[in-house]
């Protein structure tokens, strides 16, 4: 999880985000060059047109209840200071650590602020801080 590696859980998420959303790119999964696949077109369209408008976090926190690929999480910046259900985030996987010590790989999109705070939207007492952004 730490190198960026995307570990996809659920089959239900692969069609909720690109290849290069997923840091795929990084580790050569994606050919751009190659002729005629399905999805080749929108897939080369974002690597030369720049439109990569989500990326992956590494988020550690903790929380009471283990995280599953359609929770909803909630953001906090330091700008409103009011919890905010973030759309379009998908969680590629749930890791415990150590006792209540979770990390999450998660498709966010990529104006977020790495100091912001992150939560279950089901689990109000949890909390989450950015770990890493995959760029």
């Amino acid at each position: 999880m730490k190198i960026g590696y995307p570990i996809i859980d659920n089959k239900e998420n692969c069609n909720l985000f690109f290849p290069q959303q997923s840091n795929m790119e990084k580790f050569d999964a994606i050919d751009v060059n190659k002729g005629c696949y399905l999805g080749q077109e929108l897939i080369s369209a974002l690597k030369f047109k720049n439109k990569k408008k989500k990326q992956l976090f590494l988020l550690e926190g903790k929380t009471n209840i283990f995280p599953l690929f359609n929770d909803l999480l909630e953001i906090k910046e330091n700008k409103n200071q009011k919890w905010q259900i973030i759309r379009g985030s998908v969680i590629l996987k749930s890791l415990l650590i150590k006792s209540n010590l979770i990390w999450m790989q998660v498709i966010l999109q990529n104006n977020i602020f790495k100091n912001s705070l992150i939560r279950l939207k089901r689990d109000k007492k949890s909390i989450f801080s950015i770990i890493k952004i995959f760029k």
